[in-house]
């Protein structure tokens, strides 16, 4: 019997039609990208500097069609929901920034925080007076234990992170739909003076209403890769997010891994199990709920909590002098990765140890809070992996910032580390006399 080839060449035409449809949503259409992040100042009324060289990782935002409408953002690890200024706030905090309209979009839809639609016809508008669901997030204070913010409504909207797609032809790959809060109430005191138009949060879906106003799990859904690697500069002038994936020629060596603990509360937090600063191994940590660190790439340091600083900051002061030889600060995570931070890691001005401290409750994850921020990024590349629950940590190939350990008074010599060395004694005398200013960088969590 001779079997004829048509419906064998039919059946493969309609799977090979199913897998171009779909080819998103498994995954083989979705490459990774790249989101380019630069450190911009927040500035008081006056226009001065307020953050004194800390400063914020902003980058671009594009949403709705057929013009979308580009806002800069910061790419934060500590939220887990996109919140935008609305253009219906009238507050200093939304009108001195640029602001995001709905109404201007063919592709935005208001919805209730249960991701339908507002209007009960099922058109994209909520009807004139119509009530709507609102949230509040807050955000809590470094020195205080009140929480300030924002409030408003939500839409869901094509979200595309970064200003442009590495790959030609490929414009949508850094697009999903996304709900997202649109604040109708900013409190000027937070956010008046920040470079930032709004937010994106990278946090686990346990920091979001529901799956659908977080970004990460929209990005898997549609095809990519549940994975970003961050990378941060030296100097911490700039960063990179490499979404479906991470970037290899950033870091040296193997990726080592550390689960996420307690994933059920959205942050990305490690297990501490242990803290050495030169060769003493410090009381910290060691009891047997441990410590957690929070990857925070809005951090500009180490930060943690009031009550604990006094054994960890002892030591490191000991090691300040003529010449800066701070010692190596490790933290050994659950499994046994241990990462060490070097004097050139975490000296800062005038080799003031990049160390700050918080009142944040424990029970915000479970345990003893230390943040982790450039300092350790500045070290490590981290990578962020959402499907497996896991941080991976790589070695970072950068080279040292002259003018960094210049200003550290470390040894800058042009043959070891790159980049200028000029006006590092004006910048170390505005930096000493706004120090106390310090204390009041907001953490975002």
């Amino acid at each position: 019997m001779v079997l004829s080839p048509l419906p064998w060449i039919l059946a493969s035409a309609i799977f090979l039609q199913f897998l171009l449809v779909n080819e998103a949503r498994l995954g083989s259409g979705r490459k990774a990208f790249k989101v380019n992040l630069h450190k911009e100042h927040a500035r008081d009324v006056n226009g001065t500097v307020s953050d004194h060289g800390r400063g914020f990782f902003v980058g671009a935002l594009r949403l709705g069609s057929p013009k979308p409408q580009e806002l800069q953002v910061v790419y934060s690890t500590t939220t887990g929901m996109v919140s935008l200024p609305s253009s219906d706030c009238t507050s200093a905090a939304c009108t001195e920034h640029h602001s995001y309209a709905p109404a201007r979009s063919e592709t935005s839809e208001d919805i209730n925080s249960d991701g339908s639609r507002v209007d009960p016809a099922g058109g994209r508008r909520a009807l004139p007076g119509q009530r709507r669901d609102t949230a509040k997030i807050g955000f809590y204070t470094t020195g205080s234990e009140n929480s300030t913010g924002l409030e408003g409504v939500f839409v869901r909207e094509l979200v595309c992170l970064g200003d442009h797609v590495e790959s030609p032809g490929s414009k949508d790959l850094a697009c999903s739909s996304v709900a997202l809060l649109t604040a109708t109430t900013v409190q000027d005191a937070t956010f008046r003076d920040r470079p930032q138009d709004g937010m994106v949060g990278l946090a686990l879906p346990g920091q979001s209403i529901n799956p659908s106003f977080n970004v990460l799990k929209c990005l898997s859904t549609d095809g990519l890769r549940p994975q970003f690697g961050f990378w941060v500069s030296d100097d911490a002038h700039e960063a990179e997010m490499t979404f479906g994936g991470h970037d290899k020629e950033r870091f040296a060596g193997p990726l080592l891994w550390t689960p996420v603990a307690v994933p059920e509360k959205g942050h990305w937090v490690g297990d501490i199990v242990g803290i050495r600063v030169g060769d003493k191994k410090l009381g910290m940590c060691t009891h047997s709920e441990g410590c957690r660190g929070l990857l925070d790439t809005s951090s500009p340091g180490i930060v943690v909590p009031g009550d604990m600083s006094k054994d960890i900051m002892e030591i490191v002061k000991a090691g300040k002098g003529p010449e800066c030889k701070l010692p190596n600060l490790s933290f050994e995570f659950r499994g046994g990765i241990v990462l060490t931070l070097t004097v050139e890691d975490y000296a800062g001005p005038q080799c003031e140890a990049e160390i700050r401290t918080h009142r944040i409750q424990e029970d915000v994850v479970g345990a003893p809070l230390i943040m982790l921020g450039e300092p350790l990024m500045r070290a490590y590349y981290t990578v962020f992996d959402w499907g497996s629950l896991r941080l991976g940590f790589g070695k970072v190939k950068s080279p040292r910032s002259c003018h960094r350990l210049a200003a550290a008074g470390l040894p800058a010599d042009p043959a070891t580390c790159t980049g200028p060395i000029e006006h590092v004694r004006d910048e170390i005398f505005l930096l000493e006399e706004g120090h106390q200013l310090l204390q009041h960088r907001n953490l975002e969590i």
